[in-house]
């Protein structure tokens, strides 16, 4: 059965829509699902597809109704029979024709953007249930919340870390692009601690000559280049510092003490529930952080191991490391069932 993926990344938008439909992507691939990915042409999206061993379709339309066209001509000739939209830029009316094409439509959310006609609805933030979906069509399924968040492979059956009372290791991790070139002011304000401070660098990054430039000047710093193994090197951190979009719940899974700094727009409802839950640090908008404040924080949770074990033991709960696979099973269901 072939199902096609329709999201976008890049320099502007981040690689956080791209990065959960592959975790799922991955899932439904080891059940025999056929999938291609329709995209527009982005070489650090299209580079991230192929790698990992999907098909594309280029998506060149500069208008939602010139996309339908297109899409409806792509599901005739692949012979698409399931559709997941993961993206901020449709509309009502897009995803009630999208449904007309296909025996199953399935539409990925953040911030219950439609009134979605899709047949199941997927929004896996911890904010989830806060907000007021509301079905159109009785056989519509929402799964909302920590137990359908899309992780990546590698943090499926994890448990939390151990929390060391001494601090030695800092991640800093601000996305796959780090969209507001926000890494060398982390450094520069964290630079004097005595501890080693971990920079993941992004494909779509481009700061990086100014952050070799930091790392050259400064021994306690580590660049670490687009890394395949990121759950490998969260471990041996003791704190994190990460902007609040996907990798939140990767940070989560593992029960990482972690600072938020808020990036985007779509980043905020994360920040604040994770501070209402007691889960994490919120320190709000990049925009707002003085580099002080930053600093006295990391210093906060360094000195306070209680407050570290803490974190470390609510953030377990707080979001499953089976969301992928409860997501899957609940796409093979609704075949089974509906379209045999």
């Amino acid at each position: 059965m072939k199902i096609a993926i329709r999201a976008d990344g890049g320099q502007k938008i981040g690689m956080g829509h791209i990065m959960r439909c592959m975790a799922l992507a991955k899932e439904l691939k080891n059940y025999d699902f056929d999938i291609v990915f329709l995209t527009k042409k982005d070489e650090k999206v299209i580079e991230m597809i192929e790698t990992n061993g999907f098909k594309y379709i280029n998506i060149s339309s500069n208008s939602l109704e010139e996309e339908l066209i297109e899409v409806e001509s792509i599901v005739n000739e692949e012979r698409v029979e399931i559709i997941i939209t993961d993206s901020y830029w449709l509309s009502d009316n897009y995803l009630h024709k999208l449904r007309k094409l296909v025996k199953l439509l399935i539409s990925i959310d953040d911030n219950n953007l439609y009134k979605y006609p899709s047949h199941i609805v997927i929004n896996g933030n911890v904010y989830a249930e806060d907000l007021k979906y509301k079905k159109i069509f009785d056989n519509t399924k929402f799964l909302l919340g920590g137990n359908y968040t899309l992780l990546r492979e590698e943090f499926r059956n994890v448990s939390p870390v151990n929390i060391n009372k001494e601090v030695r290791n800092i991640l800093i991790t601000m996305g796959g692009v780090d969209i507001n070139n926000y890494t060398p002011f982390i450094l520069d304000s964290l630079k004097n601690l005595d501890v080693k401070l971990n920079v993941i660098v992004g494909p779509g990054f481009k700061c990086i000559r100014e952050l070799k430039c930091i790392a050259n000047k400064n021994n306690n710093v580590n660049l670490i280049y687009n890394p395949t193994n990121m759950k490998d090197i969260m471990v041996e951190n003791d704190i994190a510092i990460s902007a609040a979009g996907s990798t939140t719940y990767e940070l989560a899974v593992l029960g990482i003490p972690t600072i938020l700094i808020v990036q985007a727009d779509n980043q905020i409802k994360i920040a604040e529930k994770m501070s209402e839950l007691n889960g994490m640090v919120n320190l709000g908008w990049f925009e707002d952080i003085k580099g002080i404040q930053l600093l006295d924080s990391v210093n906060y949770l360094i000195k306070n191991y209680s407050l570290r074990k803490y974190f470390n033991n609510k953030l377990s709960k707080l979001i499953s490391s089976f969301g992928v696979e409860n997501i899957r099973i609940h796409i093979g269901e609704y075949v089974k069932k509906c379209i045999g």
